[in-house]
């Protein structure tokens, strides 16, 4: 899911934890400033829904639909001892403070379920570039098979907001 620089040097943790993403957040400060700024940049407008009410940067981290379709939990340790969220608890719609934790949590454990028999699960996403690329939409899959039937299934979709949608 990343280039051999990150695999190297960036952590599953990170990935999840990831900044959303926004053209028009993303881009020089001569830019922004030429635009009037955004939301999510100091200013008082959404430049992809055309509001003023709602910053819609998305999360766009390759590893968060994966863990979503998994049922992954997240360990936080905080001031007052850890915690337990869900991976689904832990994104709001809101793309400047897309993140339900408290300042200062630290993410120090990533849980996943052990898959039951006749687990099957894929990952997609759609890039500008064929090379390391934020997805433009992702698709992950989990569920667990009966021959060609699936009697449990879940789909994640991933990059379209500051929040994937089970």
């Amino acid at each position: 899911m990343a280039g051999p620089q990150i695999r190297n040097m960036g952590t599953l943790g990170g990935n999840v934890m990831l900044d959303t993403r926004c053209l028009f957040y993303n881009q020089t400060e001569f830019w922004r400033d030429a635009l009037g700024y955004c939301l999510k940049a100091d200013g008082t407008w959404c430049h992809v829904i055309g509001s003023p009410k709602t910053c819609v940067a998305v999360q766009s981290s390759d590893t968060v639909p994966v863990l979503m379709a998994l049922d992954a939990s997240l360990i936080f340790l905080t001031p007052n001892g850890t915690h337990e969220l869900p991976i689904r608890d832990l994104f709001q719609m809101n793309g400047m403070d897309h993140l339900k934790i408290s300042p200062g949590d630290l993410l120090t454990e990533i849980k996943i379920p052990h898959p039951k028999p006749g687990f099957r699960g894929d990952y997609q996403k759609l890039r500008v570039r064929d090379a390391i690329d934020f997805p433009l939409i992702s698709v992950a899959i989990a569920g667990i098979w009966n021959d060609d039937t699936p009697s449990e299934l879940c789909i994640v979709v991933g990059a379209g907001g500051p929040r994937p949608k089970p």
